[in-house]
């Protein structure tokens, strides 16, 4: 039997003219740079997958004439920039896996993005985070193995957002405090950080809460009254 081994620099010229294609995986070759022009006869795509490549910053245009794309994996790459254009124009996008990459801010960069369910930001370089960086469809979000040191929400949002799932282990995050968290999560992680204490009520408006994880943290006591949650007043919490 014949194999075929192909290791890619860039997209294939004879790929980019399939205007039908719906799934492309480019995964795991030596691409330096995706442009517009190798993309943009790509219109129907639906998902790509450019992981595990040398990618290190995705410029504005490149996906312009891919709004059809519903899952984007651009992840295990060297990408340290993504202009928020890039991703403006993509309204079907659902999921998009950015980790393991060298990402320092994500402000501005999917909270247009009003479909989006399903976001994978973890190991990267992310300093801060606030809630108001996604958009409200999102069920998932993965930003563990940061460098975060506070869950920000500095326009006090609660209501009216779809979260689910907020992993947020292996950052630095030290405190936790009242109102922080969007009123629908479900599970939460914040093991292995450097929290010392939980302030007030922290989960009591979290009314479908059923999971917290807090190992490997610096707590020295515990409040009780931190642990009981609006639906049952009860401890719904896993350590």
């Amino acid at each position: 039997m014949n194999s075929f081994l192909c290791i890619c620099f860039q997209i294939p010229e004879a790929l980019s003219s399939l205007v039908n294609l719906r799934t492309l995986d480019l995964g795991e070759n030596r691409m330096t740079e995706v442009t517009n022009k190798e993309v943009s006869g790509l219109a129907n795509l639906y998902g790509l997958r450019l992981a595990g490549n040398r990618l290190t910053k995705i410029s504005g245009e490149m996906f312009t004439n891919n709004t059809n794309l519903h899952v984007l994996n651009l992840a295990h790459n060297r990408i340290t920039a993504i202009e928020q254009e890039a991703v403006k124009n993509l309204k079907n996008l659902r999921a998009l896996r950015l980790d393991n990459n060298q990402l320092k801010d994500m402000n501005g960069l999917v909270s247009s993005l009003k479909n989006l369910k399903w976001l994978n930001v973890s190991t990267n370089n992310l300093q801060w985070f606030d809630f108001a960086f996604i958009p409200k469809s999102l069920e998932w979000l993965d930003i563990h193995n940061n460098r975060i040191d506070k869950i920000g929400n500095y326009y006090h949002l609660s209501t009216d957002f779809s979260l689910q799932t907020l992993d947020m282990s292996f950052n630095s995050v030290r405190l936790i405090e009242e109102k922080t968290f969007l009123t629908g999560l479900r599970h939460i992680y914040l093991n292995n950080n450097k929290i010392t204490a939980l302030n007030g009520s922290v989960f009591s408006q979290l009314g479908n809460l059923s999971r917290v994880e807090l190992q490997g943290n610096e707590m020295t006591h515990l409040d009780i009254q931190s642990l009981t949650t609006a639906k049952t007043g009860t401890n719904m919490l896993i350590f």
